[in-house]
């Protein structure tokens, strides 16, 4: 649970404007990037995943790697 509460504080201090953010249940996000291409979506994707694995987090004397996965889908509507 405090690993899941630092990654959520890690993507909710990481949102800037145009990308809205929500937990789904458990260990599970979505973003929605409303005002960016898909390469922009990808490279801020980049930048979060390596903020994720930065964490520093130890439970019971081990340090745990943080990882995290995404999907993305493109509206074509949009």
């Amino acid at each position: 649970d405090a690993l899941l509460q630092r990654v959520a504080d890690a993507l909710r201090t990481s949102l800037p404007d145009g990308i809205l953010g929500s937990h789904i249940c458990g260990d599970r996000f979505a973003l929605f990037f409303t005002e960016a291409t898909m390469a922009q979506a990808e490279n801020f994707i980049a930048r979060l995943r390596d903020k994720i694995a930065a964490l520093d987090f130890d439970h019971e004397g081990k340090r745990l790697e943080p990882s995290i996965t995404f999907g993305l889908a493109v509206d074509a509507a949009w």
